[in-house]
């Protein structure tokens, strides 16, 4: 009862602000020039593949859920195209592991992490709708990790669009 009344609530305050920003006579749109800082979070699905060498030779897919970050910081060079150092982070626990030979789900305490450490990226802006492309790329490094062992590092190279 207490969450209905929550809710109700919530869009009650949310629908009075729509409604204010809307009574503004002028049309006005975002320019989007000077500092830019976008951070997001979120969740991975889907699966990762490489062709490795060790510690399991042959192609390798991983696939699972886990959680993603990532982190813009630059400034527009022009209205609405922003030029951006780029640090993007994701990682899955507990995947499921397909080889040529076999596959399955590991335990709960093995983790695949990435990082891009060093990357750039363009992101422009499509106004007035304030529709966004994203663009970055940079060289990290991949981790495969389980308490028990000592970590796996493999440097990589990262591209990634939004």
């Amino acid at each position: 009862m207490r969450f209905a009344l929550l809710l109700i609530f919530c869009l009650l305050i949310s629908s009075f602000c729509s409604v204010y920003g809307q009574t503004d006579n002028v049309i006005k749109y975002r320019q989007h020039t000077g500092f830019f800082l976008s951070m997001g979070i979120g969740p991975v699905f889907g699966k990762i593949s490489s062709d490795m060498i060790s510690p399991i030779p042959g192609k390798v897919e991983f696939s699972g859920t886990g959680a993603k970050f990532d982190l813009k910081i630059g400034g527009a060079v022009r209205e609405n195209l922003i030029l951006h150092a780029t640090i993007i982070s994701s990682a899955m626990n507990g995947p499921v592991v397909k080889t040529p030979n076999q596959s399955g789900k590991t335990s709960d305490k093995f983790s695949i992490g990435e990082v891009m450490i060093i990357g750039g990226g363009l992101t422009y802006y499509i106004m007035p709708s304030n529709i966004f492309l994203s663009g970055s790329a940079g060289l990290g490094s991949f981790t495969l990790s389980n308490p028990d062992e000592n970590p796996i590092f493999l440097p990589i190279t990262v591209f990634q669009c939004s």
